[in-house]
């Protein structure tokens, strides 16, 4: 489907939590797992005369990333939408360093002007991987590097209990989002965006049980 930029779009979002203690369950080949970073979920729309930041309440946000920056990561020739965490909290990394005003994309949405409405997270994990081959330096156990201040999400198949006891040892690591693989993409026309084939483990805080 062809993006217009006049278009919001919500961002695929779990809702459903679980323990650590059912991690198993989904550790089938049926779901992927990505590191659940803990910053603000945000969506920038750019390409072409098209440049805007929106968080997942449809709101214009702070992002001090460049358009130039994004566009010498994700190569393209139309309008594009990617989703991702910016790390304005000061949580730290795992050596103890602060990770602040960073972007960790993890979903594109739109690429050249198609709304990848009907594609799989399996599929839009594989053109990430493709759109940024060049840039990629493998920093750490759960991140690529792209610039100095964007970076990609590690995706991964099994073994999701062991990665999730050690991610959430990380301050800037809530721990995992499970996504089933072959889920496709829906409109976004609403705040519970692909909700049902998501689900996501935390670590305990004062705010949060898991």
């Amino acid at each position: 489907m062809i993006y217009t930029n006049s278009k919001y779009i919500y961002p695929p979002r779990p809702e459903k939590c679980f323990p650590r203690s059912g991690m198993d369950v989904f550790d089938n080949g049926i779901y992927m797992a990505q590191p659940k970073f803990n910053g603000k979920c945000t969506e920038p729309y750019f390409g072409l005369d098209l440049w805007s930041v929106y968080n997942r309440k449809r709101e214009i946000t702070e992002f001090k990333i460049t358009k130039d920056e994004l566009t010498s990561v994700i190569k393209n020739d139309g309008q594009n939408m990617i989703v991702g965490e910016y790390m304005n909290t000061s949580k730290k990394d795992e050596f103890g360093k602060v990770f602040n005003n960073k972007f960790v994309i993890f979903d594109i949405i739109v690429h050249n002007t198609e709304h990848l409405i009907g594609s799989t997270f399996q599929e839009r994990m594989d053109l990430l991987l493709y759109l940024t081959k060049d840039k990629i330096i493998d920093e750490n156990d759960y991140s690529y590097k792209l610039t100095d201040n964007i970076y990609l999400t590690k995706t991964f198949y099994n073994g999701f209990g062991e990665l999730w006891d050690n991610f959430v040892k990380v301050d800037m690591l809530e721990g995992l989002v499970l996504k089933r693989k072959d889920a496709q993409l829906e409109p976004g026309t609403t705040e519970k965006n692909n909700t049902r084939s998501m689900c996501k483990c935390r670590k305990s805080t004062k705010n949060y049980t898991y």
